[in-house]
């Protein structure tokens, strides 16, 4: 009963692709192509940590990094060790560093290569989740729904 949204990578940015908005707590709106900052998304941080060599390590050298708010990730080296727990939890978790009042946790979606094609959150309003209660709770059934979302990905592809 929560936010749920699906995004891919484009350029230094996470495009939604899918969203299921259950409230409104941001104080901005979400819609279908809204665009945001790789660094500060749980989803962004997915397709970072999991996505192509190539494709990301072209994206850290362009990243311009900007305070949204004072929990934002804002230098480089910092942003990469962020990466490095991301791949060993295989989730990412935002921490009110897009919004102050939001957090998100998301999993990888991958594709019958193995190669991560686009992510998955939910998204809840602080108040109602710590950030261990995201741990324990969201980002197991996060992961599950990401690899149910991989598994029929995998079984559409032709071969």
């Amino acid at each position: 009963q929560e936010t749920v949204n699906l995004s891919i990578i484009e350029g230094s940015e996470i495009i939604y692709l899918f969203r299921i908005r259950k409230r409104k707590y941001l104080p901005f709106d979400i819609q279908i192509g809204t665009k945001l900052p790789v660094y500060c998304t749980a989803m962004g941080k997915i397709l970072m940590a999991m996505g192509p060599l190539q494709k990301t390590q072209s994206i850290l050298k362009a990243l311009k990094f900007k305070p949204l708010t004072a929990r934002t990730i804002i230098r480089l080296d910092k942003f990469l060790e962020e990466l490095d727990k991301v791949r060993t939890k295989g989730y990412a978790i935002n921490d009110e560093e897009l919004s102050i009042g939001n957090r998100a946790v998301a999993a990888p979606i991958a594709d019958k290569r193995g190669h991560v094609v686009a992510a998955i959150n939910i998204a809840v309003p602080t108040a109602e989740y710590s950030r261990s209660q995201m741990e324990k709770i969201l980002a197991p059934k996060v992961m599950r729904t990401a690899k149910q979302i991989s598994e029929a990905l995998i079984k559409m592809e032709v071969p």
